[in-house]
């Protein structure tokens, strides 16, 4: 197999959809979506907040067309 950013771009080669999820603890490549994300029209968005004994997640997904910012 290979790494995640290789086989999403074969998938993607071949016409189909892949999800990426980052962390903020994976700087560039969180860096380099938000900035995408901040230059792109929203096709869709959404936020959940989850708290479960002493630990609490935030989630935040958006969705964009991927030719959204270059055109």
């Amino acid at each position: 197999m290979g790494c995640q950013s290789n086989i999403a771009e074969t998938i993607v080669d071949l016409g189909g959809d892949y999800l990426l999820a980052t962390k903020d603890n994976q700087k560039t490549a969180h860096a380099e979506i938000q900035l995408y994300f901040d230059a792109a029209p929203a096709m869709g968005s959404m936020r959940s907040l989850r708290s479960r004994r002493a630990m609490a997640a935030s989630r935040r997904a958006a969705t964009s067309s991927p030719s959204a910012s270059t055109g």
